[in-house]
């Protein structure tokens, strides 16, 4: 870390103290300060604008929030952008323009099709007169040196928005805007009606944003910072499967599925998210049906996506081959103690798991049933009678709440002609564990036989 970061994070360190102990106007002065060692950063603006409302100065505040707006989608960050937008519409909620020009720029508008940058960004694109109008706001309401960090970014956007008129332009920050997870599978009208309804949220370092076990009932994007998602293990203890950062979301799962949640996440720094929750997302479906099934389809082909990467089954399959099979696959959420096959039952499916874990039992001569595996995320089952078209040659039941995949029997003989090699795995996999479990049923036969069980 070099002197300036090493500055930025003394100066940000001393500023949430300020800020917790309610000194909104001394931690505005430290942020102005910590913008100028790092004046590029809309993250320290944003910062800075939210102490300067606290501190009961709306109108600065609404400036500041406006100029980082502007500078955020510049840079391509939309979701930082909306963000801050939300914001600015929590504050003043007549700021529609923003919010529709946002929404046309998340769906990737296609820069041919503008006359010129200001019929893309709406309000976002600011003219001469309100730049000054700007400049005479902050100039008001804010100290010399809280003005200073603050011009920089007000010159930038003033130097910007002389140039988007020109067709070079305009292609040239289209073309550098992200695909938006999620986001950007909508069209124009749907999506400025889903930003609508999310909802922009804080969260300081080690705080905890979803639980495992709980209902999950909302959506996250991580527009800025990292989150830690850990899982509960067989001893209870929470151990990290995965960290998230920026663009990235959670919560899918138990949103779509109306299961609980599979893990618990946290912040590891300070993190900013939108969120929408499960009832403001069906007020928009009742509207416009093709939004819900957008959002699901999204969710299937990423979360299916996943599992079919980690899966053996598919560790033959190229990543054109693993898509195509996306399709074919339905989700399914089992319960703990749930059969999901049962022995000697007809081949009802090839089945993935994503979450969970299963217990493979077989029935003894005695009527006794013995535990002959365990399965767990990426793990398959179903291969052997789904292969031969005969019983189940033992049963398969959830140890604990199970999300999983299952491709059906005609959707598996359709693909098996596409796919050899999987079908290859699958049967190589059935023979291995036919083996296995008659060569562990015969040793423990040996061992009743002699009174060590």
């Amino acid at each position: 870390m070099d002197k300036s970061s090493q500055n930025v994070e003394k100066i940000l360190g001393e500023a949430d103290v300020l800020t917790g102990s309610g000194n909104h106007e001394g931690a505005a002065k430290l942020y102005s300060q910590a913008l100028r060692y790092d004046p590029d950063n809309v993250s320290l603006m944003v910062r800075l604008g939210e102490s300067t409302l606290l501190s009961g100065r709306k109108k600065a505040a609404l400036e500041i929030f406006r100029v980082a707006a502007y500078r955020a989608a510049m840079d391509g960050n939309l979701l930082n952008a909306i963000g801050i937008n939300k914001r600015i519409l929590a504050i003043d909620p007549n700021q529609q323009e923003t919010k529709q020009a946002l929404s046309r720029l998340a769906s990737r508008v296609d820069p041919d099709s503008a006359r010129n940058f200001r019929s893309v960004f709406g309000e976002i694109v600011p003219d001469e007169e309100s730049i000054q109008v700007t400049r005479k706001t902050l100039a008001r309401h804010l100290e010399a040196d809280e003005l200073d960090s603050v011009e920089y970014f007000v010159d930038q956007m003033a130097i910007h928005a002389s140039v988007t008129d020109r067709p070079e332009s305009i292609e040239a920050i289209v073309d550098k805007l992200p695909e938006l997870p999620l986001l950007s599978a909508l069209m124009p009208e749907h999506l400025e009606q889903l930003i609508d309804r999310l909802s922009f949220e804080t969260f300081s370092p080690g705080k905890s944003i979803v639980r495992e076990g709980e209902k999950g009932d909302v959506l996250y994007i991580i527009i800025s910072g990292e989150v830690s998602v850990t899982r509960k293990g067989p001893d209870g203890v929470d151990a990290e499967v995965a960290r998230m950062g920026e663009s990235e979301f959670f919560g899918e799962m138990a949103f779509f599925s109306g299961a609980r949640r599979t893990a618990s996440v946290g912040a590891r720094t300070r993190v900013e998210t939108l969120s929408i929750n499960r009832d403001d997302l069906a007020v928009i479906a009742a509207r416009y049906p093709e939004v819900s099934q957008v959002l699901h389809d999204y969710y299937k082909k990423r979360l299916i996506g996943a599992v079919l990467r980690i899966s053996p089954l598919f560790s033959t399959l190229d990543e054109g081959e693993q898509l195509g099979l996306i399709k074919e696959f339905s989700p399914r959420t089992v319960s703990f103690g749930e059969f999901i096959i049962r022995e000697g039952d007809s081949p009802s499916g090839l089945y993935v798991i994503d979450t969970g874990d299963v217990v493979v039992t077989k029935s003894e001569d005695a009527g006794r049933e013995v535990i002959i595996n365990h399965l767990g995320a990426g793990d398959f089952f179903g291969e052997i009678s789904l292969i031969s078209n005969s019983p189940a040659t033992a049963s398969c039941i959830a140890s604990r709440e199970v999300t999983l995949f299952q491709l059906d029997m005609e959707a598996f003989e359709k693909i098996s002609a596409r796919y050899p090699r999987m079908v290859k795995v699958a049967v190589e996999t059935g023979a291995d564990r036919l083996k296995r479990s008659e060569e562990y049923l015969h040793v423990r036969e040996e061992m009743v036989e002699k009174g060590l069980l």
